[in-house]
């Protein structure tokens, strides 16, 4: 992490490319494609259980997980649990129709809210650090943190493909939705519609990515059109720095090692950062990069999201199975016992 941060700065004037995937959004209270999925499997198990409702509210907790998992189990032809074709498989049987698709994404980013990660790369594109983002994510937050600057954003999804061939202007940035904007596309949800991704926002990435360093976050590499267009683009020469920014410490998923192995082989430089959060990789390359009222700026917005992230919200109790229960007092009352008991061996 810290020699992509110096990497990262000391390119300070390059141009680079940030794309996006859906773990970038979630500090900003956007599901992540995880937590979808669980949200359709729920609603396809209620839908053929009416009056469980109550029961299964709190979907994060594992007993509840479990009894929708054994249902869905028991069903033919649905797909094993943790495959990658789960995504495409339970929202497309949960909804059927692409407008309830759409209506379920913009239910959720019409209440979210661009974190401090998104504010902070908004600055770094102020600064010309960040040329350009693209993203399969649905939630427009990139092009909603540039309004809080003076860059004006360049939105360009699926019906807008032709916005991507442009002049670079300085004050301007393209924001590319490759699966689709919820304000204005046709999204892309379904497995056969992310077996492809419109070709003239193929070509500009690929283009784009040969001579433009290129940082990768919150994305796990699940799409094969996204996937087999990089491929594409880092098996040919080109000066475009690959950085894949993972979260956790473990090792890249088998579809981003194969694309490093396969970038190294052909001469291009690529590496997979560990530890590598979204808000926290923004705010690193922010305190690096920029300086005097940008800096200042940037450290408002830190101040802010550390006074936000130490907010108390009110004690509240789950409304799923219990399944125990410490008896608090007892605890203390046997402890006073044994207090009790030690004094009055130590006085005799």
């Amino acid at each position: 992490m810290d020699a992509f941060i110096r990497s990262v700065t000391v390119n300070a004037q390059v141009g680079h490319m940030l794309f996006l995937g859906a773990g970038a959004s979630i500090s900003s209270n956007v599901p992540s494609g995880a937590n979808c999925v669980w949200q359709w499997k729920r609603s396809i198990f209620l839908s053929n259980h009416p009056g469980v409702e109550q029961s299964f509210d709190e979907l994060s907790l594992g007993s509840v997980q479990e009894r929708i998992q054994i249902w869905l189990d028991a069903q033919p032809d649905f797909p094993a649990p943790g495959t990658a074709e789960e995504y495409g498989f339970y929202i497309e049987r949960c909804y059927p129709l692409v407008d309830d698709r759409r209506a379920f994404f913009q239910r959720h980013v019409q209440v979210a809210r661009p974190s401090g990660g998104y504010r902070l790369a908004a600055r770094l594109a102020q600064a010309n650090l960040i040329r350009s983002v693209w993203t399969t994510n649905f939630d427009g937050l990139m092009p909603r943190a540039l309004a809080e600057t003076s860059v004006t954003p360049i939105d360009v999804g699926m019906d807008s493909a032709n916005r991507v061939v442009r002049t670079d202007r300085v004050g301007e940035m393209s924001c590319v939705a490759l699966h689709g904007d919820y304000r204005y596309d046709a999204l892309k949800n379904t497995d056969a519609e992310l077996q492809r991704l419109d070709e003239g926002l193929r070509t500009a990435l690929i283009s784009q990515a040969a001579s433009s360093p290129l940082i990768v976050l919150g994305y796990s590499g699940r799409d094969h059109s996204i996937m087999e267009a990089l491929s594409e683009c880092y098996s040919r020469p080109g000066a475009g720095v690959l950085y894949w920014c993972g979260y956790g410490d473990g090792p890249p998923p088998e579809p981003v090692a194969a694309l490093i192995a396969k970038a190294r082989a052909s001469g291009r430089t690529a590496f997979y950062v560990t530890g590598a959060a979204f808000d926290d990789v923004m705010r690193r390359l922010a305190l690096a990069a920029l300086s005097s009222d940008a800096r200042s700026d940037a450290l408002s917005i830190i101040a802010q999201c550390g006074a936000d992230n130490l907010a108390r919200a009110p004690f509240s109790t789950p409304s799923g199975r219990i399944g125990g229960i410490l008896k608090k007092h007892r605890l203390q009352s046997e402890m006073s016992g044994r207090s009790l008991l030690l004094q009055t061996q130590r006085d005799a």
